[in-house]
């Protein structure tokens, strides 16, 4: 394979734009091979990327893809740790929402939109908690562990058949970044702080 700075032509400024970006975050040799063959076309297969489940799972992974651009985002990606009694039906489990993979940084994102129950505000207030953030906790923690001990057995698929398209960065020094994302208690927040955004109050 060709060193990025040997390539030439009309897209030179393109290209070098490219290096630089390998430069500050791929500076392994492996994991920058790797990023060369998925995203400049050397490559034997296409990436069929899932696209979010729910309306508030494509709104991240159409954000994340402007945030953190398409190479370094993976909404929906699962682990071959099958699920269920009949092993002819077995599909793999979701680790998460998105995975974003950058340099030695992992992000990974856990979504869930829980209508806020009824009831009295305390008992309300305890059910959505358990169910949008407890949950989502429960789920990133889970990933994580799951990253530190099987990072080759991702895949983007349910079917477990299509792998994650690179290496991990290694995890003695990579930095794991767990964020959960709860919807579903905006109008309530507005009800009870009296207006505003609908979103919680920050109180350090």
């Amino acid at each position: 394979m060709a060193d990025m700075g040997d390539v030439e032509g009309p897209n030179d400024f393109h290209f070098r734009k490219i290096r630089c970006c390998l430069d500050a975050h791929y500076p392994s040799q492996e994991n920058r091979t790797d990023w060369v063959r998925i995203n400049i076309g050397i490559r034997m297969r296409a990436i069929r990327r899932g696209e979010g489940v729910t309306e508030s799972e494509r709104y991240l992974a159409d954000l994340s893809d402007r945030a953190f651009l398409r190479l370094w985002s993976y909404p929906n990606v699962f682990v071959d740790r099958r699920a269920g009694k009949n092993t002819a039906n077995r599909q793999g489990k979701e680790l998460c929402d998105l995975l974003v993979v950058c340099g030695d940084d992992i992000v990974v994102f856990s979504d869930k939109s829980i209508d806020w129950p009824t009831g009295d505000l305390p008992l309300a207030w305890s059910r959505w908690y358990r169910r949008a953030i407890g949950h989502s906790v429960d789920q990133l923690k889970g990933a994580e562990r799951w990253l530190r001990a099987f990072s080759d057995r991702l895949f983007l698929d349910r079917a477990c058949e299509d792998p994650f398209p690179f290496s991990l960065p290694d995890l003695s020094r990579g930095r794991v970044h767990l964020v959960a994302i709860a919807v579903g208690a905006s109008q309530a927040c507005q009800d009870h702080f009296d207006g505003g955004m609908g979103t919680f109050v920050l109180d350090p």
